[in-house]
């Protein structure tokens, strides 16, 4: 319900107050202070195309004396005075008429504001532990993407070791492989080599007896020739 409504419904607004729509503010006395009793300062209501403002937070209730806030006496609040809109050119002033309820309306706003502050908190605590829990799987998600990358690299630099380590290895076999057939067959061909050497050592040792023997056969034949010359 609109605050022109609380208020005319409040049962101690005077009839001819139905003409709002002629005014421009409601000046108000919100009464005297809980704590030290002193006035509380006057404030005005705005009156905008015939409807009483709904926002009141612009509304200072803070004592001047001791600075105590939204302490007031609902069942004192006195309206003073009704000022005319620049296009009317009648006197509707009033006398001291009680308005009981407008206080009370002020606490419900206050009520509700209190509400909407109380369930904006909580949306913005929701929407951080929202965003807090998206940050942390986020985080949780990118550390997990990191380690697996890291253990999948991990794995393809040890499977590349190990091939490259089982190549090295089969290179090593065959060159040992051919390196022992090389040595075998040299081994082979110094034997055979030898074999052939030891044999031309003997026939040269053959042909060396085969020469004394002629040699000694000549120096025979060349004594026998000597003694038949002298028997002769």
């Amino acid at each position: 319900m609109a605050l022109k409504e609380r208020l005319l419904s409040s049962g101690k607004i005077l009839s001819s107050f139905s003409s709002i729509s002629s005014y421009e503010k409601l000046s108000l006395f919100p009464g005297k202070c809980y704590n030290c009793q002193e006035p509380l300062p006057f404030f005005d209501i705005p009156i905008d195309n015939g409807e009483i403002s709904e926002d009141l937070s612009y509304l200072d209730l803070t004592c001047s004396n001791c600075t105590h806030p939204h302490f007031v006496d609902a069942n004192n609040i006195r309206l003073l005075e009704c000022t005319l809109s620049p296009d009317e050119d009648h006197n509707a002033g009033f006398a001291e008429t009680e308005i009981e309820g407008l206080w009370r309306f002020i606490e419900i706003e206050h009520e509700e504001n209190s509400l909407n502050i109380q369930t904006e908190h909580e949306e913005n605590s929701l929407n951080i532990q929202t965003e807090y829990e998206e940050i942390l799987q986020n985080i949780k998600t990118e550390y997990e993407e990191i380690l697996q990358n890291i253990k999948t690299e991990y794995e393809e630099i040890l499977q590349n070791i190990k091939t490259e380590y089982e190549e090295l290895s089969q290179n090593i076999k065959i060159e040992c492989e051919e390196l022992s057939r090389n040595i075998k067959t040299e081994h082979v061909e110094l034997a055979q080599n030898i074999k052939t050497e030891n044999e031309v050592v003997r026939n040269i040792k053959t042909e060396n007896e085969v020469a004394q023997y002629i040699k000694t056969e000549k120096e025979l034949t060349l004594n026998i020739k000597t003694e038949c010359k002298e028997v002769s």
